[in-house]
Formats: structure tokens, sequence, C-alpha cells
């Protein structure tokens, strides 16, 4: 399964961490990909890509450092669509657009329509506290989230997979651990820890 946790860290003062964000994408080890990092096209953007024919260019996870927002998207199982919209566009459409998340939403709601169904979480990192948001396209909804540690997968936002209530609180235990930028080589492997829990 692809899954994603947050840990926001603006209201401790004690921690050096704004935002901490770990992820799995779950692909075939086959399907051609490139790791993350700066687009040839656009330096501010972090984030890797599609290889596969008839989806290059795609991507699941994107951050811009100039439009300060993250995109990161997840699908959903269910019935497929005939003829679906590619979703391989829609988080490099986020990062590149100055809008925010509602306003982004409503500029591609027909084509988020044609899609098969997903969760796009986005994060604004602009201002002091970073703003945490999903959207889902099967029911059209748009919701944010303001709890310190969030964690995401292919299911509904708020019907979380055993998984992600177990790494949220594994999450929350490392990173009261480690809120020192000093502690940076032991925050991460611990974070790796996380996501190679074979829990489902």
């Amino acid at each position: 399964m692809c899954i994603v946790f947050f840990h926001v860290g603006s209201d401790d003062a004690d921690n050096e961490y704004k935002l901490i964000l770990i992820s799995n994408r779950d692909e075939f080890y086959d399907r051609p990909a490139q790791n993350m990092g700066p687009w040839e096209e656009d330096v501010n953007i972090y984030g890797g890509r599609d290889l596969q024919t008839g989806c290059e260019g795609g991507t699941w996870l994107a951050l811009s450092t100039c439009h300060k927002k993250i995109g990161l998207l997840l699908n959903l199982p269910g019935v497929h669509k005939d003829n679906a919209k590619s979703r391989g566009k829609i988080v490099e459409n986020y990062v590149k657009s100055d809008l925010e998340l509602n306003n982004f939403v409503d500029s591609m709601k027909e084509y988020f329509q044609a899609c098969n169904e997903f969760v796009l979480v986005a994060v604004e990192f602009g201002n002091e506290v970073p703003i945490v948001q999903t959207y889902n396209n099967g029911n059209n909804e748009l919701k944010q989230w303001y709890d310190q540690y969030l964690g995401f997968s292919n299911s509904l936002p708020d019907q979380p997979l055993t998984k992600v209530v177990a790494g949220k609180c594994k999450l929350q235990d490392v990173c009261l651990k480690y809120k020192k930028i000093n502690d940076k080589d032991q925050l991460i492997e611990e974070l790796i820890t996380i996501l190679k829990s074979e829990e489902r």
C-alpha cells in the first residue's frame, strides 16, 4: 500500500522541525521511475517521476520551494472507469500552481470527476503553521487536518487503515524523542523503521 505520515511541529517551542514527512510508494519494482530530485524544467520542484510508457512525467509526490507546497496522490481501490483520465499530472499541476487547494480543486473539478478515485494530500507551508488538507474526488470532500501527527493511505482519510493508526502512534513516539537537528541521523533511522512495518 502507499502510505504517508506527517508531523507538524510548529506548536512545540522545543521542536526544531516545522514539518516532517515520510512516505512509501507501493508499486511494481519493474515499473521504471526517476528518483526524487530537482526537475529539469523547474529546479524549484523536487519529486520522483513516472517513466512508464504512456505515463511519462507523471508524479505521485512533489514539493515546490517556490510556491511552498507539497502534493501527494493516493489511489483508492474501487470501480475503474472506462477511459478514465490520468491522475499522473494532478500533483504536478498542483505544485506548479499558485492557487490554494480549494481554488485548485474548483479549477480542476471536471477533470477530477473523469479520473478513477483518489485522495490528494496537500501541504501548504508558506505560513508559520503548515496547512494540511485532503481532497477525495469520489465524494468531492475537501478537509483540513489540525492534528500534529497525521497519516493517510489507500483509504478514505477519515477511515484510516490499521497500519496508519499504528504508524501515527509510532511517529509520535519518535518525534517526541528526537526534536533537535543534531539528532537527525537517529530520527531518520527510526522513521525508516516505521515505513518498514509489515502491519496492515
